[in-house]
């Protein structure tokens, strides 16, 4: 395993709340709308301005949050969004894994598939309730 993330649900505070941390955290901070990002026009118009994905990178770590309070992974319904690890997995076997072993007694919010980010994604609730974010990439950064 790579990293383990916090990520936050900051309905409509996202950006706020993620400048304060990196003003008091110190880190490099970005921002994507959901107009900025690849789904802006599968979203209503009133919510380009919203934070879809937050990153505060830090020397010891990275905090990551949006102003998103449900998801859509093409299934055509909406997903109650809470805060979640975020597990970045090592090998694209260790995310299937670790998900499989997540979704037993629990509830997939997103399939393992491909990210429009590129690697892959999945969202699953295991059976205590905590959300989990799986993701692998093992292309380079851009």
């Amino acid at each position: 395993m790579k990293t383990l993330n916090p990520y936050l649900s900051l309905t409509g505070r996202c950006r706020e709340a993620m400048s304060l941390y990196q003003k008091t955290l110190g880190g490099e901070l970005s921002f994507m709308t959901v107009g900025e990002s690849p789904i802006a026009g599968q979203m209503p118009p009133e919510a380009a301005n919203t934070i879809m994905h937050s990153s505060l990178t830090m020397e010891s770590g990275t905090i990551m949050a949006t102003d998103m309070t449900g998801q859509d992974c093409g299934a055509g319904s909406e997903i109650p969004f809470r805060s979640s690890i975020a597990l970045d997995c090592s090998s694209e076997e260790e995310a299937r894994r670790v998900f499989a072993a997540f979704e037993d007694g629990g509830s997939v919010q997103c399939p393992v598939g491909p990210a429009f980010w590129g690697g892959l994604f999945g969202a699953v609730t295991d059976k205590y309730g905590v959300n989990w974010m799986l993701t692998f990439n093992d292309q380079p950064a851009a």
